[in-house]
């Protein structure tokens, strides 16, 4: 996989390596595969937690740091987390100018979406930061190696890092393996893991859209996130393409529209 920093070799003389854990199926199969020797072993990980995920994902996440032979670390982004804050911009409390919010629908299209930068790759790069003896010298070159669970059927996703002492590094790709061969990995020793993407994110399909409805904390929760967005736009803002409440929809139709969108998310750091 030339062309890509980090999809080869491992970094050498890499001051820390640390895995990018969303707690979903490809970062949780890099974390295992760390504990059962399939790949080298990270001095950390670290969860960049929003505030939103799937109730079954923080449940799994708790798991996951009792069994890694290596530390979880969760950090978020100061001040109010991804769902507050949107929350606020729609009652009119803060100013959508300049903030990041949930992306959402409007009359035209898919709003952009810069949240997976501003709450899951910069603070994870800042816990890195912190980590560190001392501050990255300008021009020291790559001296962190960030695990990072892309698979192969998610090539559009690989990012080369925006702070340039940090290199990305996608094993899953190295060892050929798609979301599908992960699955099967975890499968065969008796593992499993839930998908990993907050619960108002529009980039999901119908069938994650039920899942997500049916359950009993994160369904109310999201219906009533939902409900409360539609003063951003002048037209409304919603959480599908049918412009229309959660509430009124019916996901157990077929899909006829957009699918899953996580393949096209900005920063490959959400749904892995």
């Amino acid at each position: 996989m030339t062309g890509w920093p980090g999809v080869s070799e491992p970094l050498e003389g890499a001051k820390l390596r640390v895995l990018s854990l969303g707690a979903g199926v490809q970062s949780t199969t890099l974390a295992l595969m760390a504990k059962h020797g399939d790949i080298e072993m990270p001095d950390c990980a670290i969860f960049a937690d929003t505030g939103w995920e799937p109730h079954e994902v923080y449940t799994h996440l708790d798991w996951l740091a009792s069994v890694l032979p290596f530390p979880v670390h969760r950090t978020r982004r100061a001040g109010l987390d991804l769902g507050e804050l949107t929350l606020a911009v729609a009652r009119g409390e803060r100013s959508q100018a300049g903030n990041q919010l949930v992306p959402f629908y409007t009359d035209g299209g898919l709003s952009p979406k810069q949240c997976s930068k501003e709450f899951k790759t910069r603070p994870v790069a800042r816990a890195i930061r912190a980590m560190l003896p001392e501050p990255p010298k300008r021009g020291c070159g790559h001296i962190v190696e960030l695990l990072m669970g892309m698979s192969t059927d998610e090539l559009q996703r690989l990012k080369v890092n925006e702070r340039p002492w940090i290199r990305n590094r996608y094993p899953l790709v190295e060892k050929h393996m798609s979301r599908a061969d992960c699955k099967h990995w975890l499968s065969e020793r008796q593992y499993s893991a839930p998908r990993s993407a907050c619960i108002f994110c529009g980039y999901r399909s119908k069938r994650e859209w039920a899942r997500v409805l049916a359950d009993p904390e994160d369904g109310p929760r999201v219906l009533a996130f939902d409900a409360a967005i539609r003063p951003l736009m002048p037209s409304g803002a919603f959480l599908t393409p049918a412009h229309k409440p959660l509430a009124e929809i019916d996901f157990s139709e077929p899909e006829t529209g957009q699918g899953d969108l996580f393949a096209n998310e900005c920063e490959g750091m959400c749904a892995a």
